[in-house]
């Protein structure tokens, strides 16, 4: 009993739940998706829409549409892939477009071209509602002026490292690269290094996933895109699993085999949420910084926007050689958070009336494998 009993509290330790050098060794469908021998070299347009689909993503939901329009594409949010629980107004899946058309666009640049982006062709809307329009119309025209080739590389080696980090001390012109990555979309950002900011930010990071593990539909949205086996993750075609806490070999095969079960999955007082709340503590103290985009107008183009950013920063901070992961649950929008938003926004020094887009930890890793991600063909919609 006392056996089980550790193996039991061991396992709670392993679980984690979300919602970046090459990652570790993968399954061959999730393998090819990340391979960049993989694009379709005769189609670039295609090509760039399925460099498009390795964006970071909340909870790698993947909530994206495309329609062709003659030359163009339209890029649309995917209604069956929302987080109404955790986002309810649908902050993140906004953001999660903008993320899309930056690394497309990244992509497009190894062809010689920019994946020109219009948004909201066929109007816009508040930031509590949701329409079924598009958010985009992406041309592919010739580009002006060429983007590195090392940064295109960075879309295939970006992951979601969500290990507990090494400390590492991020320099003066590291933290300035990754600051002017996210200022190109008109976005704010700032990097967070000192010790008693870093201290502060972590325990109450750890205090916001314990509020989001307290209710049963949050938990169950969470444990809805968790993916609780290798097999699973494959079928899928999104989600998360143990893999991208670092978590291998045989105390990955025990947790799964024994000790996860979706069944018991949304217990607050359960192995998930424990688990969940155990590692995030870990995780957000292991920082070495935190990054912050946030944006003056709480717009849905805003939203977009601050997604291109935040793809650049992860792509540049790929390239520098450091890991990254969102930790976006204390700037989520029902009311339980909102007295720990504000506590964040007065640590961080958010300007007054400003919107905080993302926040990510920053560190040393060793890779985790990459999530999985489904064909292009399931994005598109022939429109009639």
């Amino acid at each position: 009993m006392q056996r089980r009993s550790f193996l039991r509290q061991s396992a709670a330790a392993l679980i984690g739940v979300s919602g970046l050098s090459h990652c570790a060794r993968e399954p061959s469908v999730i393998a090819q998706r990340w391979d960049e021998r993989d694009l379709d070299r005769e189609d670039p347009a295609r090509a760039a829409l399925s460099g498009g689909m390795l964006a970071p993503n909340a909870h790698n939901t993947q909530p994206w549409l495309l329609s062709p329009r003659g030359d163009a594409f339209e890029l649309s949010i995917d209604p069956e892939r929302l987080l109404p629980f955790t986002d309810p107004w649908y902050r993140q899946t906004h953001v999660s477009q903008g993320t899309f058309l930056e690394t497309a666009d990244v992509i497009a640049s190894r062809y010689g071209l920019e994946a020109v982006a219009a948004y909201f062709p066929s109007g816009s809307y508040g930031p509590r509602e949701l329409k079924p329009l598009p958010i985009a119309r992406v041309s592919f025209v010739k580009r002006s002026q060429p983007l590195s080739r090392a940064l295109s590389r960075a879309v295939f080696g970006r992951c979601s490292n969500k290990r507990v980090y090494e400390p590492v001390v991020i320099g003066q012109a590291e933290m300035e690269s990754l600051t002017a990555a996210g200022s190109i979309h008109g976005c704010r950002v700032s990097v967070i290094q000192d010790e008693a900011t870093r201290a502060k930010l972590a325990d109450l990071l750890a205090r916001a996933m314990a509020v989001e593990m307290a209710d049963e539909q949050r938990i169950g949205e969470s444990a809805k895109w968790f993916r609780f086996s290798q097999e699973e993750l494959e079928r899928q075609g999104d989600g998360f699993g143990l893999g991208q806490n670092g978590t291998a070999g045989l105390r990955r095969w025990l947790a799964e085999t024994f000790f996860l079960s979706r069944d018991d999955a949304t217990d607050p007082t359960g192995a998930f949420a424990r688990g969940a709340c155990d590692i995030a503590a870990q995780q957000a103290a292991s920082a070495s910084a935190f990054v912050v985009v946030s944006s003056e107008e709480p717009t849905r183009a805003a939203q977009v926007l601050s997604g291109r950013a935040f793809a650049r920063i992860a792509l540049l901070a790929t390239q520098l050689g450091l890991a990254l992961h969102p930790m976006s649950q204390v700037l989520e929008e029902y009311a339980e958070m909102q007295s720990l938003l504000e506590e964040f926004k007065r640590i961080a020094r958010i300007a007054p009336g400003h919107t905080v887009q993302m926040l990510a930890r920053l560190g040393a890793a060793t890779p985790t494998p990459h999530t999985p991600r489904r064909a292009l063909s399931d994005l598109m919609v022939q429109v009639g």
